[in-house]
């Protein structure tokens, strides 16, 4: 079976040998959901050319796009390691092909090869970040993204300099954030609990 998810190409070989007969091809359709918080997590999804969209789903209800899957990665990796419950709406938003696995059989590999867990985590307050690529993170024009930074940077919560955002203040920073943060914060929390 040939892979365009970057992700079951890049498994070490023994890896993906002992996965590749749980592996099923399948199609899902624009706007089809996959998992809504709470749901538990049985299945994980790689992307081949279908476009998944996680959504964080706020206390009144109203939901924020917190991640786009591509073929670059897959869902929800981290829900079905941790053996819990989705804690975001998940969806098709363009609708292909991708690749599911029971997550049953991904956490036992997992822990029999450490190379399914790594976690590359940078720990730096420095984070090398393009007012463009912001911008495209937050889904605004980046004449927006740029009056934003300067508002973070006058507030001394940002140190801002070419394509490079250091983090002064960060309780300010959090607080200047709206609900989404925080709510996506304690998903992550529970999940390492």
């Amino acid at each position: 079976m040939a892979f365009r998810n970057y992700l079951l190409r890049a498994l070490a070989a023994a890896d993906r040998q002992a996965i590749l007969p749980y592996l099923v091809e399948v199609s899902l359709e624009r706007g089809q959901t996959l998992f809504e918080p709470g749901d538990p997590v049985e299945q994980v999804f790689f992307p081949s050319n279908a476009v998944l969209s996680i959504a964080t789903v706020m206390r009144d209800g109203r939901t924020l796009e917190s991640s786009t899957i591509g073929h670059e990665s897959a869902t929800p990796q981290l829900w079905a390691l941790s053996d819990g419950h989705g804690r975001a709406r998940t969806f098709a938003q363009i609708g292909g092909a991708a690749i599911r696995i029971s997550a049953s059989i991904l956490r036992a590999r997992a822990t029999k090869s450490p190379a399914l867990m790594t976690q590359d985590r940078t720990g730096n307050r420095s984070l090398p970040l393009t007012q463009e690529y912001m911008s495209v993170m937050t889904g605004v024009q980046r004449t927006t993204m740029s009056a934003v930074a300067n508002q973070l940077r006058e507030a001394g919560f940002i140190r801002y300099s070419r394509g490079n955002v250091e983090i002064l203040n960060r309780p300010g920073l959090e607080a200047f954030a709206c609900e989404c943060y925080q709510t996506i914060r304690s998903e992550f929390d529970d999940l390492q609990a």
